[in-house]
């Protein structure tokens, strides 16, 4: 079952001493009786009034701030309030309560330190479910050594009345009342280590109206990173830090959270943690000091045992190391592939080389071999020509005078000789050309 029509109301101290404790009213309630409410049952709005007479007394003329939330808060959803005002000590720091009747009352104590005596001190009262913001509710102090004492309860109880009993005559104190904004631009500064509980927030926070400006939402194909994320944190009505031993270490968010500070602006940074304790170091500083003096709100999967919601959180952190671990398997495999596929590619092109190189070596030989051959031919052609050209030389025998032949024309050599010729030239040639043929072969 979720209430719609859930508000938050404040009683604060207009003007505190320094170093003095004074009482501050917050409530979760009703903004009107429900349709199905026994009678006779009180409007939760004269509830509160009643309330907040018991507690301050005299003094319920305390400056009254009143809100509504984003959104519908589920029936035994937890709530928490949280105030933050920079040189305001809060006692308790902040304080869970349950989501159960039609109005709740969580009382704090504030103490202004001494140093900031003359001065309006500025904050909010955030109220959380979980690690969402349901509303802010602002909060202003003015410092002054001769402000009022702090009240005195009234110590009778509270009588709660009836809408048609109330009294006309009865204190009504100035209310402020302030809408919160549905439509909230919230930046997420976290760590990708941790983006299993960002997800987490942003299903929720979704449902509530809230825009979440997380990187690999509200950035296009093609925008430049570094610069449209900084231009995505300008834009943002709230940046909400995700602080866990991840995020301390990651340079992408020391980098968007020095720019949120950067900009000045009061109560737009929001450090939120779920580790517990919650993460910190000494060498370097973190969280920095700068950081330091704000308001980390710690949720425990809506869980007030924080041992069971440390183990919670580790578990999600165990899933999302385990998916990282996959994710760099997966990566390393691809990597692994492309690198087999690689080196077969260079295996084939080194033995297609090789092939090529044997090839060309097996084929150096036979070249060689035919052109000697084709040599070895035109030198016995050659010879075998000059040889016919040159005419026959007649045998001397000793003693013998040798009588010169009869001179004939070179043309008029006997047929016979010429045809002995040609026989020759056609066998040298057949002999190289077989000789070729076996080579090749």
């Amino acid at each position: 079952m979720v209430d719609e029509n859930v508000q938050f109301t404040v009683y604060r101290p207009s003007a505190v001493q320094p170093e003095i404790w004074y009482p501050l009213l917050a409530f979760a309630h009703l903004a009107e009786r429900r349709p199905d409410a026994p009678p006779g049952q009180p409007d939760p709005l004269e509830q509160v009034q009643r309330l907040a007479e018991q507690a301050l007394g005299a003094a319920l003329s305390y400056p009254v701030t009143r809100v509504e939330a984003r959104g519908g808060v589920p029936r035994e959803g937890q709530l928490t309030f949280a105030p933050f005002v920079e040189g305001v000590d809060f006692n308790p720091r902040s304080q869970t309560f349950e989501w159960q009747e039609d109005v709740h009352q969580q009382n704090f104590r504030l103490k202004a330190r001494a140093d900031t005596v003359g001065s309006v001190l500025r904050g909010h009262l955030t109220v959380y479910r979980g690690g969402f913001i349901l509303a802010d509710v602002d909060l202003a102090f003015r410092v002054d050594s001769a402000a009022p004492e702090p009240p005195i309860p009234t110590g009778r109880p509270a009588t709660l009345l009836a809408t048609s009993s109330a009294s006309p005559t009865s204190p009504q104190p100035e209310l402020t009342p302030a809408t919160a904004n549905p439509n909230d631009k919230i930046f997420v500064s976290y760590s990708h280590k941790d983006r299993e509980i960002v997800r987490q927030f942003e299903a929720y926070g979704k449902s509530l109206g809230h825009v979440y400006l997380r990187d690999q939402l509200a950035l296009r194909s093609g925008e430049e990173w570094d610069v449209r994320l900084l231009e995505l944190i300008d834009e943002a009505d709230i940046f909400q830090l995700f602080w866990s031993s991840n995020s301390m270490k990651s340079e992408y968010v020391r980098r968007e959270y020095e720019h949120a500070y950067a900009l000045g602006r009061r109560g737009f940074i929001r450090p939120t943690y779920w580790e517990v304790p919650m993460p910190q170091s000494t060498n370097p500083r973190l969280p920095p000091d700068e950081l330091a003096r704000l308001h980390f709100h710690g949720f425990f999967e809506e869980s007030d045992d924080e041992e069971f919601a440390s183990t919670r959180a580790r578990e999600i952190q165990l899933r999302e190391a385990r998916r990282e671990a996959e994710e760099q398997a997966r990566r390393e495999a691809e990597e692994r592939y492309g690198r087999v596929a690689e080196e077969k590619q260079a295996r084939r092109e080194a033995e297609e080389r090789y092939g090529r190189v044997a090839e060309e070596q097996a084929r150096q030989p036979r070249r060689e071999a035919e052109e000697q051959a084709r040599r070895a031919a035109e030198e016995r052609a050659r010879r075998v020509a000059r040889e016919a050209e040159e005419p026959e030389r007649p045998r001397s025998r000793p003693g013998r005078i040798r009588s010169e032949p009869s001179a004939r024309p070179r043309s008029q050599a006997p047929p016979r000789r010429l045809w002995l010729i040609a026989v020759i030239v056609f066998l040298v040639v057949l002999v190289a050309v077989e000789v070729v043929f076996l080579l090749r072969s």
